[in-house]
């Protein structure tokens, strides 16, 4: 959400990338039920939120209370109005009602935001340990049945290792582009991941996607610990594959979706939940019909909503 004097090729193709899968992600919601797009679905979850929030802490490292409010609180507060308009007179959902403290969908992730905002300007010095230290809260976290969706307070934890490990990549200057070049290190990762993609096919069936979300505690979803700390280790190893394979210069049409992706990330749930509302998922009715559905609608959210026709506007009200 912070600007920097020099945009990073590799970061905004990085966070293109990662903005297409979240769009997707979503648009595989309603197709579960086929073991092949679970399967997807669950190699998307388990590491594109992590690497956007790594990406997001990265980029906070002049984050400050002006800018937690006027870029953070106020968008927030925004949306989250704009959901319950929508929510109420669009899609006539009237049964629920909406509050501060329970952000909308995708909302989570500004709440979040606020938080480790906050957080980070209190932690004298962001170094491994503290890392680590925030790791092992994340775990622990898991035990305790009272924190959870209120004030995105379970994901705020479960994912603030990520934020600040991107804000101490940040501040101590680490080249992610001289990675690819220690061909040890690629090939540790690539086989790291090729082994973390494999077993999610394996326990794909018995996965239950809603452990990715990091929303609830162990008892809720009836998981522990260890899943907990496998799917730490799997967003990392995936997370570092794609540090490295995403090259440095642009791409056209990438590179301008990862500049916009708090845009499309802000928006496209409203188009999602409106297909969810008018789109005859029926007529799908084979799997190469839902591929073409996913991929087709997909670029095209992306596409319309990173134009300079809606990114403008709206870029003018974030950046307030």
């Amino acid at each position: 959400m912070s600007q920097i004097a020099t945009r990073s090729n590799h970061f905004d193709n990085i966070k293109g990338l990662l903005i297409i899968l979240v769009v997707l992600g979503h648009l595989m919601e309603q197709f579960l039920n086929l073991g092949l797009v679970k399967y997807f679905y669950i190699v998307i979850f388990s590491f594109h939120m992590p690497l956007f929030i790594f990406c997001s802490g990265y980029f906070a490292t002049n984050i400050n209370f002006k800018k937690i409010i006027t870029r953070l609180i106020f968008p927030y507060i925004v949306f989250q109005i704009l959901y319950l308009f929508f929510n109420t007179f669009v899609l006539g959902d009237t049964g629920i009602s909406y509050t501060f403290t329970d952000p909308c969908w995708t909302l989570w992730y500004l709440l979040s935001f606020i938080f480790w905002g906050v957080m980070v300007n209190f932690i004298e010095k962001v170094d491994l340990k503290v890392i680590l230290i925030a790791f092992a809260v994340g775990l622990l976290v898991g035990f305790d049945n009272s924190v959870g969706y209120y004030l995105s307070l379970s994901r705020t934890i479960v994912f603030f290792p990520f934020f600040l490990l991107g804000y101490y990549c940040k501040k101590n200057e680490v080249d992610f582009l001289k990675f690819n070049k220690n061909k040890l290190l690629v090939t540790v990762i690539s086989l790291l991941s090729i082994m973390v993609i494999f077993g999610l096919y394996i326990y794909s069936s018995s996965i239950n996607v809603a452990w990715l979300y990091g929303f609830s505690s162990y008892k809720t979803l009836d998981y522990n610990l260890i899943i907990r700390l496998i799917i730490y280790l799997a967003a990392l190893i995936l997370s570092a594959m794609i540090i490295i394979i995403v090259p440095n210069f642009k791409i056209k049409k990438i590179t301008n979706i990862g500049v916009n992706s708090m845009v499309i990330y802000l928006l496209h749930g409203f188009i999602i939940r409106y297909l969810e509302k008018v789109f005859d998922y029926e007529i799908l009715s084979s799997g190469m019909k839902v591929l073409s559905y996913l991929i087709v609608t997909t670029l095209v959210i992306v596409l319309v909503l990173s134009s300079k026709y809606i990114t403008i506007p709206l870029q003018k009200l974030l950046k307030r």
